[in-house]
């Protein structure tokens, strides 16, 4: 009985024990999601299990317009980029290769989010399935649950005024809440570093 108590407490993994991030003594250092903690190497991260990317660095020849931008769109889960000679794919094996050569983010099919620079996670996201321990907290319980935050900022939507995230950030454990105020609900949970892009042009 008590060898079962003492293997929920050494659980580190969000995945499995939910309640690891309410814990303000737990280092972001030792925090798991799937096993892989940050500063893992990424090739630890199991490519057949990524939906997508993101900031992956543009194929070579992907053609960039007079404002020195790209174009990309998204279509079933698909990646298609400008060239010269038309539109091509960025097929998804591509872009995995690119983010674990070049830095980016792999997106697994739970909802996990790795951030990826020189082969090294120095981010990870909870995100859709897997926040679901997390997602229905009550926004004036949040710092109950996960502790006093070092700040909290509001964002307001500019048309109508409406409040639209409510952020916590946890500085002494490189965390941070995003709360979706319209849905009442968490809407995501980073720790570590979590960029909002990579410069990864060709």
């Amino acid at each position: 009985m008590f060898g079962i108590f003492k293997a929920k407490n050494n659980d580190k993994d969000v995945t499995t024990n939910p309640d690891i991030l309410f814990s303000p003594d737990i280092k972001t250092s030792e925090i798991k999601i799937h096993g892989l903690k940050l500063q893992d190497n990424a090739n630890l991260i199991p490519k057949n299990q990524v939906s997508t990317t993101t900031f992956e660095k543009y194929p070579v020849d992907c053609l960039r317009f007079s404002n020195g931008g790209t174009r990309q769109t998204w279509k079933d889960n698909k990646v298609f980029y400008e060239t010269v000679d038309g539109q091509k794919e960025h097929l998804l094996e591509d872009r995995i290769k690119s983010v674990l050569d070049f830095g980016g983010i792999l997106h697994m099919k739970s909802g996990a989010k790795y951030v990826v620079r020189d082969r090294m996670i120095v981010g990870m996201g909870i995100h859709s399935d897997i926040l679901r321990p997390y997602k229905k907290i009550a926004k004036g319980k949040i710092e109950k649950k996960f502790g006093k935050a070092t700040r909290i900022e509001e964002d307001y939507e500019q048309t109508d005024g409406e409040l639209w995230h409510t952020t916590y950030f946890y500085e002494n454990r490189d965390m941070k809440i995003s709360f979706f105020d319209p849905d009442n609900e968490i809407d995501f949970i980073n720790v570590g570093l979590f960029p909002y892009s990579f410069d990864n042009r060709p």
